[in-house]
């Protein structure tokens, strides 16, 4: 396994020392930001990260909403398996 890891590293290594312009070019690209705050609320850089991220990443209900449901779908998913488990 730890043959495998020095064989990427080498080959990463050698991409990054191939072709430095292309790697300083990246890095001068700017975009618009994905989040744009149009509340009187401030967000934190971590925040505002995490929105970018898209809504998949989007907490749809406060934990304490459905932490009852979670406890009651454990409880049967337990009940469901294997009593020799």
């Amino acid at each position: 396994m730890e043959n495998q890891y020095q064989k990427l590293n080498k080959k990463l290594d050698t991409l990054t020392k191939s072709n430095p312009k292309q790697h300083n070019m990246q890095k001068k690209n700017q975009f618009q930001p994905k989040v744009i705050n149009l509340s009187d609320k401030h967000f934190t850089r971590e925040q505002i990260n995490i929105l970018s991220l898209g809504p998949k990443h989007a907490i749809e209900k406060e934990p304490k909403k459905y932490i009852n449901e979670l406890i009651v779908d454990t409880e049967v998913a337990i009940r469901q398996l294997d009593p020799k488990l």
